[in-house]
């Protein structure tokens, strides 16, 4: 009688820790409030870019030669694979239609330079900030096989070689937009993302 007492207490007291031990941890479940993890499908497209070619020269839209420096004038340059000549197009968050211009080599913003409305203030390159002023919307023109007009966000003004310039080094200033027709007959307004 003493040792089958003994055995019913050692398997009662075997049986005793498996019985505190900590209960299961609950099946994996996910709150209906948690965001789910983003998939590949959800990520942004990766800003696309190229160079900028103006339909009355054929150059492209560049940093002034041998300059990279905050504040260097953007110009018109024979289009090829020097410095200062491509751009990366980065959407502005919420929009499709509008976009920051990076220069690839510096990593700085086309910017209308000082945030000025009026007609013919230089485009320069500056430091990304996220204003206005460096927000520009490829405004198509119908009928002109591709070619957009770069509109400044803050001023609805867009991207023009000054004076019609055929120059290597033409500067690029803001100025009113023409109308798709107008335009036609000058194509200093009238650029065109070649991507690469």
């Amino acid at each position: 009688l003493i040792i089958a007492t003994l055995v019913i207490v050692a398997r009662l007291t075997a049986d005793e820790p498996e019985a505190a031990a900590a209960p299961p941890p609950p099946a994996a479940t996910t709150p209906a409030d948690a965001t789910p993890s983003p998939t590949a499908s959800a990520s942004p497209a990766a800003p696309t870019g190229g160079q900028f070619v103006v339909r009355h020269t054929g150059y492209c839209l560049a940093l002034a030669a041998d300059r990279a420096d905050e504040g260097a004038p953007l110009v018109q340059r024979p289009c090829g694979a020097g410095p200062g000549m491509g751009f990366r197009l980065v959407p502005k968050e919420g929009r499709d239609d509008a976009f920051s211009l990076v220069v690839s080599d510096t990593g700085k913003c086309a910017d209308v330079f000082g945030g000025s409305s009026d007609d013919g203030v230089a485009a320069v390159q500056w430091t990304c900030h996220g204003g206005d002023n460096q927000l520009f919307v490829l405004r198509e023109l119908p009928d002109s096989g591709g070619y957009v007009q770069l509109v400044a966000e803050h001023s609805g003004k867009c991207l023009d070689v000054g004076g019609q310039s055929r120059d290597d080094g033409g500067a690029i200033q803001q100025y009113e937009c023409r109308d798709a027709v107008t335009e036609a007959g000058f194509g200093n307004q009238s650029w065109k993302l070649n991507p690469g």
